[in-house]
């Protein structure tokens, strides 16, 4: 099983973006929400859709604590660009198993609630899947996130 990648290490993801369970709603939806929001119904996703099989490079970054996804973003794009949440899928498959360092996260606000809170997936300090608030601050020492990387291939 292989370990989390390091800090700014490259690696590389697979997602068939087509598959059921990489649907963002349909099939995130019910593995990332709260047990009391699994029901798809009333989630909204307002992100790009992903569509076929797809391969793509990333690296795992830290960023100072901000107030929300929206103060962070010129941190994250200095480092790479935002990747679709739905790679958040490819990340859990590749790597099922946490390396106890933290969470790792994308953060694609996409997914809208039925209360209409914006939130982004992430992976948890025991492999648990769970989608976090954008609204919340994000970053500190104990928080990841990955960002895509131009592929140089």
């Amino acid at each position: 099983m292989a370990s989390y990648p390091q800090l700014n290490e490259e690696f590389k993801l697979e997602l068939d973006a087509d598959a059921p369970e990489n649907s963002p709603i349909i099939g995130m939806v019910q593995v990332f929400a709260e047990d009391s929001a699994k029901d798809p119904d009333g989630w909204r996703f307002t992100g790009t859709l992903l569509a076929g099989k797809l391969r793509g490079r990333f690296k795992l970054i830290r960023i100072d604590f901000e107030q929300g996804v929206e103060a962070a973003k010129a941190k994250f794009e200095a480092q790479g660009s935002i990747p679709a949440g739905q790679w958040m899928q490819a990340f859990i498959a590749a790597y099922p198993k946490s390396d106890g360092n933290g969470s790792v996260a994308i953060p694609d606000a996409s997914w809208i609630s039925p209360r209409g809170l914006a939130y982004y997936p992430c992976v948890g300090w025991k492999s648990k899947p769970h989608f976090s608030g954008a609204c919340r601050g994000i970053g500190g020492e104990d928080q990841r996130f990955i960002v895509a990387v131009p592929d140089t291939e």
